[in-house]
């Protein structure tokens, strides 16, 4: 049995870094992600992090939780981090059930 796709894509310009994530988050994968964004919080000179998740096609409780410790330290560090992408139906449906929705730093116009 193999892995479930997860793919990543990270770019910093401009004091912003975008990070897009696409395919399935999961216990197999979530510490690709939870490494890029700690390495991404690291680099001088960010001031904002988009994390597009309109992508995502798939997320589990363990990428839910990668996206509460990301959230809960940007909460302490000038709430750099923000969501874009309008997610899926399965992921919307994760995180509404889950209870994060309202918790989430998503850019006004990708709202739940």
């Amino acid at each position: 049995m193999s892995a479930i796709r997860l793919n990543l894509r990270a770019e910093i310009e401009k004091g912003t870094a975008n990070i897009a994530v696409s395919g399935e988050l999961d216990l197999s994968n979530a510490a690709e992600l939870e490494k890029v964004l700690l390495e991404t919080e690291q680099v001088q000179g960010v001031e904002r992090i988009w994390l597009d998740i309109g992508e995502l096609e798939f997320i589990d409780s363990s990428g839910i939780a990668i996206l509460v410790e990301a959230i809960n330290r940007s909460s302490s560090d000038s709430n750099r981090l923000r969501l874009t992408g309008s997610p899926s139906p399965e992921v919307r449906r994760v995180i509404e059930i889950t209870g994060i929705a309202e918790r989430l730093p998503l850019d006004e116009q990708d709202g739940l």
